[in-house]
């Protein structure tokens, strides 16, 4: 019997996070930057090699 590795999903940069908002309808393009910048500041995510990587916080 095989054992099945699942992957785990990619991470999100900060343009595909604004974009998957948008089609998903949450907030308001006003909104967008800052939610983004709020989440970076509360430590719930930090920046590397362009994408967001969740923190043991996140």
């Amino acid at each position: 019997m095989k054992k099945k590795q699942t992957q785990p999903r990619p991470r999100y940069s900060e343009p595909k996070l604004v974009q998957l908002m948008e089609r998903t309808g949450i907030s308001r393009p006003s909104t967008y930057a800052p939610t983004v910048t709020t989440v970076k500041k509360r430590n719930y995510v930090e920046l590397k090699k362009e994408n967001l990587q969740p923190t043991a916080l996140g």
